[in-house]
């Protein structure tokens, strides 16, 4: 038997643009669309004997219809990739005396929804009490609050940032940048 088990699943939807040159006499950009995926990453956590374990899962980028919660559910729990990840967490819940499961996410009301339908399925699972939590993704909590410091600056401040990280992500010049700026710091050692 295992003193515990615990599972989270990190979770976020976003757009994607994909670009396929599906059609003979095209270009990839003209045949670009922009689709819904989901990215997610399993953490089993269990105990055994006073030693803890962890294995970790990750997940493809997985196409969704829409950004709904129940098209994220599909994905989650229906896609073949993930179905055998919750099959070894529901084996592991089977012999734990202990059994968890968080759900980090963003503020999407999708997710929300999610999570409260994914609570109400684990009350009334046949494995007993299934703890299920949220807890708020850090980095969409952090990203919203450097935002708000953004807007209380001189607006042009973002719109400066964000052009230099398009000069620098287009034409390798950041690859040209990091390696003149390695030289210098070697040369100064």
């Amino acid at each position: 038997e295992l003193d515990f088990a615990v599972l989270t699943v990190m979770w976020d939807e976003t757009p994607q643009t994909v670009r396929l040159a599906a059609a003979a006499g095209t270009s990839s950009g003209q045949q670009s669309s922009t689709w819904q995926t989901c990215v997610m990453k399993f953490r089993l956590i269990y105990g055994w004997r006073g030693a803890a374990y962890v294995c970790d899962f990750h997940c493809p980028p997985i196409p969704l219809i829409s950004n709904a919660g129940k098209h994220i559910y599909s994905a989650m729990m229906a896609h073949p990739v993930c179905k055998p990840i919750w099959a070894f967490a529901r084996a592991c819940f089977q012999k734990s005396k202990y059994r968890a499961i968080l759900h980090f996410m963003d503020g999407h009301p999708a997710n929300e929804k999610l999570h409260y339908y994914r609570h109400a399925q684990e009350a009334g699972s046949q494995l007993g009490a299934v703890s299920c939590s949220s807890l708020r993704c850090l980095n969409h909590a952090n990203n919203l609050c450097i935002l708000d410091l953004l807007h209380c600056m001189d607006l042009p401040v973002v719109g400066d940032m964000f052009m230099t990280v398009q000069f620098m992500r287009m034409g390798g010049h950041f690859l040209r940048l990091a390696a003149v700026v390695k030289q210098v710091v070697e040369s100064q050692q």
